[in-house]
């Protein structure tokens, strides 16, 4: 998915291939203090990630 976020992926990707798992945040907010995700969305990004490492080779 095409993203204007870059982080820390826009260095690293320089050497390694990255991704990034993007979380719903309450209202679209996030990197604010009123920045809200709900656990249940948060945890499906946590079995996102583990997957990924588990299918990894």
């Amino acid at each position: 998915m095409p993203s204007g976020a870059g982080h820390d992926a826009l260095a690293i990707g320089q050497v390694l291939d990255t991704v990034m798992v993007f979380v719903p945040s309450k209202d679209g907010r996030s990197h604010c203090p009123v920045e809200w995700s709900e656990y249940a969305d948060i945890a499906k990004a946590v079995a996102v990630i583990y997957d990924l490492i588990l299918n990894m080779q």
